[in-house]
C-alpha cells in the first residue's frame, strides 16, 4: 500500500499531520507557520523581473514604445513588493486599464477646447487616481500610464488600447502567480465565523482599518498582514522579556514508539492500550513519521458522512500492512522552542501533540495540549498570579 499523507488542510480541514519541510534549530518550529530566511533558488525575483520585462517588450508592436515605462514600474513593484495590496491582480489589471481609459476620456473631451498639455496631464492623473481609489484598485504605475497617454498621444487611441492589453495580461498573470506562490499555509478552523484562538485577543482587520482611517494613514499592507505582524511582535516581546519557559522544561520524555516495520494492527493496539492519539515511528532515534487513530479511520473511509461498505472489507488488509505505509510527516518543534511559539501550533493549527527534536534531529519528547496547560498554570502560580477559578 502506498504511503498516504493528508494534504494541507484549509479552514475546517484536518490539520493534524501536515506534510512540511522541517527547519530545526534553537527555537525553530517546522512547517509553513514559521519560515526562516531561505536561500533564493533559480528563478529568483530578479530573474523573473528580467524575463517578464523581455517578454513584455516582445509583446508590443513597434509604435507604442513610450508606454513601456509604466509597465517597467509595475515589474519593479511586482518583484520588490509581491505581497503588497497595490500588486494584487485586481489592482494591476483594473489600475492600468482605468488609468488608460481616464487619460483617453480627458484627452477626447479637451482636445477641441485647446486645453494645454500640462493641464490635460494634471486632469488625467487626477481622474485616474480618483477612479482607482473608487474601484479599490490603486496601482501607482497607472498614474504614469495616464501621464504618458496625454503627453505622447497615440495617433489611433483604440489601437493603442489594444497594444496595452498584452502588457496588462502579462503583469496580471505574474501577480496571480505571486499570490499563489506566496500565500501562507492557513491554520485550521472549524467552519464557523469564530476567529482562531490565537487571534481572538488581537485587533481585528476592521479595527486596523478603523484606526488607520482615523489617523489618516495609508500603510502598504493589508489588515491581515498587520495582524500577522502584531502576533509576531507579541511573540518577540514575550521572548525578550525573559519568559524562560521552554518546551524541553515540560515535555513528556518517556515515549511510546514503534519501528517502521511494525504492522498497523500493532499501532492500533498501542494507541488504544496507552490511550494516546499520536504514535511516533522511530528508527535509530530519528523520527520518520507519526500515526494516529484518525489516519487509520481515514484510510478505511470512516471519516466520510456515509459509512463505506468496503471499509470493513479492507480493514484486514490495512491491519496487516506496515505502519510505514500509513505514517505521515509531522510538524515538529525544537526542545528550546519558547512557549510563545508553541501555543499557535496547539491552538490555531489544531494539533493535540507535537514531537520534540534535539539539536541532532533526534526525537527526545512529545508535548501535548495538556502539558502546555499544566505548564502555563504552574508558571502563573509560581509568579504569584491568582489561578483562574
Amino acid at each position: 500500500m502506498a504511503p498516504v499523507c493528508p494534504p494541507p488542510a484549509g479552514p475546517g480541514g484536518h490539520p493534524g499531520h501536515r506534510a512540511a519541510r522541517t527547519r530545526h534549530g534553537p527555537g525553530a518550529v517546522s512547517g509553513a507557520a514559521d519560515r526562516g530566511p531561505a536561500r533564493l533558488a533559480w528563478p529568483d525575483p530578479l530573474a523573473w523581473a528580467w524575463l517578464a520585462a523581455v517578454m513584455g517588450v516582445l509583446a508590443w508592436a513597434p509604435p507604442p514604445w513610450l508606454m513601456l515605462p509604466a509597465f517597467g514600474a509595475s515589474a519593479v513593484l511586482l518583484a520588490a513588493l509581491p505581497d503588497a495590496p497595490v500588486c494584487r491582480p485586481r489592482a494591476v489589471a483594473l489600475g492600468m486599464a482605468v488609468s488608460a481609459l481616464s487619460a483617453w476620456a480627458v484627452q477626447s473631451s479637451t482636445q477641441a477646447l485647446g486645453v494645454p498639455a500640462w493641464m490635460e496631464a494634471a486632469l488625467a492623473v487626477a481622474l485616474a487616481l480618483g477612479l482607482m481609489l473608487r474601484v479599490q484598485a490603486l496601482h501607482p504605475p497607472g498614474g504614469a500610464m495616464a501621464l504618458w497617454w496625454v503627453l505622447q498621444p497615440p495617433a489611433e487611441p483604440l489601437q493603442a488600447l489594444w497594444h496595452i492589453l498584452p502588457g496588462v495580461l502579462l503583469l496580471t498573470g505574474w501577480s496571480l502567480w505571486n499570490l499563489r506562490r506566496r500565500r501562507p499555509a492557513q491554520p485550521a478552523g472549524h467552519g464557523t465565523r469564530d476567529a482562531l484562538p490565537g487571534e481572538r485577543l488581537a485587533p481585528t482587520a476592521a479595527q486596523w482599518q478603523a484606526v488607520m482611517a482615523e489617523e489618516g494613514l495609508k500603510i502598504d499592507l493589508a489588515p491581515e498582514q498587520l495582524q500577522r505582524l502584531y502576533r509576531r511582535l507579541r511573540w518577540l516581546g514575550a521572548e525578550s522579556a525573559g519568559t524562560a519557559l521552554r518546551v524541553g522544561d515540560f515535555m513528556s520524555r518517556d515515549l511510546v514508539t514503534l519501528p517502521p516495520d511494525a504492522s498497523v494492527r500493532d499501532a492500533w493496539r498501542t494507541l488504544q492500550r496507552h490511550r494516546i492519539r499520536l504514535l511516533p515511528v522511530v528508527e535509530d532515534g530519528r523520527l520518520l513519521g507519526v500515526v494516529s487513530l484518525v489516519d487509520v479511520l481515514k484510510r478505511l473511509g470512516l471519516d466520510q458522512e456515509d459509512f463505506p461498505p468496503e471499509g470493513l472489507r479492507d480493514a484486514g488488509l490495512l491491519m496487516a500492512a506496515p505502519v510505514s505505509s500509513l505514517m505521515c510527516e509531522p510538524r515538529t518543534v525544537h526542545e528550546d522552542t519558547s512557549v510563545e511559539r508553541l501555543v499557535p501550533q496547539l491552538s490555531d493549527w489544531g494539533l493535540h501533540h507535537v514531537p520534540v527534536l534535539d539539536g541532532q534531529q533526534r526525537l527526545v519528547g512529545m508535548v501535548s495540549q495538556s502539558d502546555l496547560i499544566a505548564a502555563l498554570h504552574d508558571d502563573l502560580v509560581h509568579r504569584g498570579a491568582p489561578p483562574a477559578p
